[in-house]
């Protein structure tokens, strides 16, 4: 949703993807402030209509070069976290009306991250599962697990699974067991990073 997608990147990407056997090319909606330094944006969540409806323009050409280069089938869009206000990336990408428009529109799939999701929730004041259920979850082909926690008085994920986060993975494999959302062909557990952090 940046604009930063270019026919080289998508080439390395198309390299990578073939060497590695890479079932999906795996996307986030990920506008920032930064990105859009003509729209005059000043805050995460506080844009025009006509601000909004420029990122979402940029999201849906993003997503169609996607469609376009590598095929709708190939192509998985997770959602994000969002830690406001510390974050960059506006509020509009946590949006499940944006999630839901942008799959339905291109018919591609949807990657589930729980802790994003938990995290995004959060940030937006917003019950968490509530906010998982208005997610695009009959298109989920991926599942994402991963513990959260508090590291440097900021909540993250990547960590080692605590109890709650056993708790969400329940609920979410409940919704899957009940058909409210697609069964996924991958659940991946994404422990640890690059960063001290981890």
């Amino acid at each position: 949703g940046g604009g930063l997608l270019t026919p080289d990147s998508l080439d390395q990407v198309e390299r990578l993807a073939a060497r590695t056997g890479t079932r999906w090319i795996n996307a986030h909606l990920y506008p920032q402030i930064g990105d859009f330094p003509h729209l005059g944006i000043t805050s995460l969540d506080g844009l025009t209509s006509a601000q909004a409806a420029q990122i979402m323009a940029q999201i849906h050409a993003d997503v169609a070069m996607l469609v376009d280069r590598l095929g709708r089938e190939r192509v998985i869009i997770e959602n994000v976290p969002f830690r406001a206000p510390d974050e960059q990336n506006l509020r509009l990408s946590v949006e499940p009306w944006v999630m839901n428009d942008v799959i339905e529109t291109h018919q591609v799939g949807f990657l589930l991250d729980i802790s994003h999701a938990s995290l995004a929730a959060a940030a937006l004041g917003v019950d968490e599962r509530s906010y998982i259920r208005s997610l695009p979850l009959k298109a989920m082909r991926e599942l994402h697990v991963t513990g959260t926690g508090i590291v440097d008085g900021y909540r993250t994920d990547h960590l080692h699974m605590q109890p709650e986060d056993w708790e969400r993975l329940e609920w979410t494999l409940g919704l899957i067991l009940s058909g409210e959302a697609a069964l996924p062909d991958i659940i991946a557990y994404e422990y640890g990073g690059i960063t001290p952090k981890f």
